[in-house]
């Protein structure tokens, strides 16, 4: 396709050539759509929210991501969208960055082979 679009360029074509490139995106995006697993994935995501009063969590405390996330934890964060990084919000949101990353690094207990 930039073959094309290239050559549609050099010929003076120019709006062709941008409309031969945003349709191999198109292609390009449609077939790795196809790829992705048709269910939950199986990761472990972290949400956090507001829990102002314009927040959508009031409504959908994980605000719809246990559709697509097997393993999810909500982190609400006192505040709006627009004041958690500031003052007492920004500390609250550094707390929980550092305990997942905590919990992250931390070595998980190797499995017991002992047996019953």
């Amino acid at each position: 396709m930039r073959f094309v679009a290239t050559a549609l360029a050099r010929a003076g074509l120019g709006d062709a050539a941008v409309d031969t490139i945003l349709m191999a995106r198109k292609v390009a995006a449609e077939a790795a759509f196809k790829t992705l697993p048709s269910g939950p994935l199986a990761l472990l995501v972290t949400v956090f929210t507001t829990t102002g009063e314009t927040s959508e969590s009031r409504y959908a405390p994980d605000l719809g991501w246990s559709e697509f996330c097997r393993d999810l934890a909500v982190t609400p964060i006192p505040g709006s969208g627009r004041d958690i990084l500031h003052g007492v919000g920004a500390d609250a949101v550094l707390a929980a960055l550092t305990d997942l990353e905590t919990r992250l690094r931390s070595p998980h207990p190797a499995p017991d082979k002992s047996g019953p």
